[in-house]
């Protein structure tokens, strides 16, 4: 899935503080010391040297791109995203479609286009600040045939703590969900009217967690989908015999 960063432009950010470092620069009195040899200080030249690397480094971190989950991209993403969204997860419509998703989240720039996975067809991406008052990497709006079919949200560490909190206060204690392989992080999850909406038992250990908002027209489909399945395999078999 090809992605792109959001939020504010990183080429707007660093011509700012081009002109600002530029007007630092040039503010700097013009030194007129001479060294007891007759030869001018060095010094003038270093101080214009270091302004230009302190600089330099500025735009690499302002323009640097990065998706790691690592405390440096999210010292970046601080200072570049500006993002905020609430989802009020027990009433978004299980039919909203993506002329649907602008129009209710209309001040955020959602990159959009075709998906290639178990989660939909379409889908919208948006780097977040914070989702519900929580820390958060981005959000993706998955489509299937048009409408909506799952949300997925990556927080920080701590924003998983803040996200978790609103979700019991505002649905109650989470339920334990079954899981097939004992290798897989534990899940749990709130059965709302509209879907389901999990997440791990446990913050993930390398910075980043998700949090799945599942619709029921979804969950419907999938379950059909397995009855057909089984049934398909009941026949071969039946056959065989």
């Amino acid at each position: 899935m090809q992605l792109e960063q959001h939020g504010t432009s990183g080429s707007v950010i660093s011509v700012d503080v081009v002109l600002i470092f530029r007007s630092i620069y040039r503010s700097i009195p013009p030194t007129n010391r001479i060294t007891e040899s007759g030869v001018r200080s060095p010094l003038p030249c270093m101080k214009k040297v270091l302004l230009l690397l302190v600089l330099l480094a500025c735009l690499v971190f302002l323009v640097k791109t990065g998706y790691d989950y690592t405390p440096m991209n999210r010292l970046i993403a601080s200072v570049k995203v500006w993002n905020e969204i609430r989802i009020e997860f027990d009433q978004v419509p299980g039919n909203l479609s993506e002329v649907g998703l602008q129009a209710r989240y209309g001040d955020i720039r959602w990159n959009c286009g075709s998906e290639s996975s178990r989660l939909g067809d379409r889908s919208c991406y948006a780097d977040m600040r914070t989702v519900n008052g929580a820390d958060a990497w981005f959000v993706v709006f998955f489509f299937q045939n048009g409408r909506l079919a799952q949300i997925k949200i990556d927080t920080t560490r701590d924003g998983y703590a803040e996200l978790l909190a609103f979700a019991k206060e505002k649905y109650g204690s989470p339920r334990r969900i079954e899981k097939d392989d004992p290798d897989a992080p534990q899940l749990m999850g709130w059965t709302l009217a509209n879907g389901v909406l999990t997440t791990t038992e446990l913050a993930d250990s390398e910075g980043t967690s998700q949090f799945l908002w599942i619709s029921k027209n979804r969950l419907m489909n999938s379950a059909v989908q397995r009855q057909r399945a089984v049934r398909s395999a009941t026949l071969r078999m039946s056959a065989d015999l």
